[in-house]
C-alpha cells in the first residue's frame, strides 16, 4: 500500500507528505476532549459566577477627589455635575443613566474624550473626564468601594 499522500496546492503544484507514523486511537480522542474540558469548564463557571455576583449596580460619581453622588442604575436619570459654580472656572458635565448603562451626555472640557467614550455597565467600568476633574464609576452595591477592586493582589512600593 502506497503511504503517500497527493496534495494539490494552488498553482498546479504538487506536493508529497509521508502518513504519520501513528494513528488516532479512541483514548487519544477522548484524553484530547478532556483536556479540552479542563480549560473550557472553569471559564465558563467562571463567567457564570461572574454574573451572578453582579447583583445591583451603582455609579459613584466622583468631583474632585470627593464623593459627588452615589446613583443606582435602575432608575433612569440625568445627573448634573457641576465643579466652581458662577466662576470663571466653571465645569460642567451632564451624566445619562438609561437602561442600566451610564454615558456622559455633555462636558464643557475641550476634548470630549469623556463623551466619546461610550455607554459603561458592567462593575468596573468608568467614565472619566481629566479637565473636570470628574470620576464615574460602576460598582456592586453594598460592602467597601475600595474592596471591589479585584484588579490587585497587593500593592508594593
Amino acid at each position: 500500500m502506497n503511504r503517500n499522500i497527493i496534495i494539490q496546492v494552488e498553482f498546479g503544484l504538487i506536493m508529497k507528505f509521508k502518513k504519520f507514523p501513528f494513528s488516532i486511537t479512541k483514548a487519544d480522542l477522548i484524553l484530547f476532549l478532556l483536556l479540552a474540558a479542563t480549560g473550557i469548564v472553569p471559564f465558563l463557571l467562571q463567567t457564570a459566577h461572574g454574573s451572578e455576583e453582579q447583583g445591583t449596580l451603582i455609579a459613584v460619581v466622583t468631583v474632585d477627589g470627593e464623593t459627588y453622588g452615589i446613583y443606582p442604575l435602575e432608575v433612569d436619570q440625568t445627573i448634573e455635575i457641576v465643579r466652581a459654580e458662577g466662576t470663571d472656572d466653571e465645569r460642567r458635565n451632564t451624566l445619562v443613566i438609561e437602561n442600566g448603562s451610564i454615558r456622559m451626555e455633555y462636558s464643557n472640557c475641550k476634548n470630549q474624550i469623556c463623551v466619546h467614550s461610550g455607554e459603561k455597565h458592567g462593575r468596573g467600568e468608568q467614565i472619566v473626564c481629566l479637565p473636570n476633574w470628574v470620576y464615574v464609576e460602576v460598582m456592586s452595591a453594598g460592602g467597601d468601594p475600595k474592596a471591589q477592586d479585584e484588579g490587585f493582589d497587593a500593592v508594593a512600593r
